[in-house]
């Protein structure tokens, strides 16, 4: 999920096959490593699949996304309750949560929603 072109063929895939799109579930794991074990590379790859993946995918997506689609964003209670040594994980989960809010305000003038879902903290962030 971190690749550009795994993301374009997944997405051309979908769309050759369907048309459009009704909902799209954002729910890879980044890597969960603390600042002790995490190198560069592994940070950079805990974001692009948390942060970066649901972003492009969304946007590859944007042109066929039947009225009414819905874009679900799974969250985490550990950007706000965070553990030590999952600074990775606590990044990309804090991404996704701000980028599904700013996404939600953007794609609500379209009638295309977006939401995060916290399933572990059972509260379920809606924008």
């Amino acid at each position: 999920m971190a690749d550009k072109e795994t993301l374009e063929a997944f997405a051309k895939s979908v769309i050759e096959e369907s048309g459009h799109v009704d909902f799209l579930i954002n729910n890879a794991l980044p890597a969960m490593k603390g600042i002790d074990e995490c190198s560069y590379e592994e940070f950079q790859y805990a974001l692009s699949v948390g942060v970066t993946a649901p972003f492009y995918l969304t946007k590859l997506f944007m042109p066929y996304f039947a009225k009414g689609a819905c874009v679900i964003n799974i969250a985490s209670s550990r950007d706000r309750m965070s553990q030590p040594q999952t600074e990775s994980y606590s990044a990309a989960k804090g991404g996704i949560a701000a980028l599904t809010h700013s996404m939600a305000i953007r794609q609500s003038a379209e009638d295309i929603g977006c939401k995060a879902e916290d399933f572990l903290s059972e509260k379920n962030i809606i924008w």
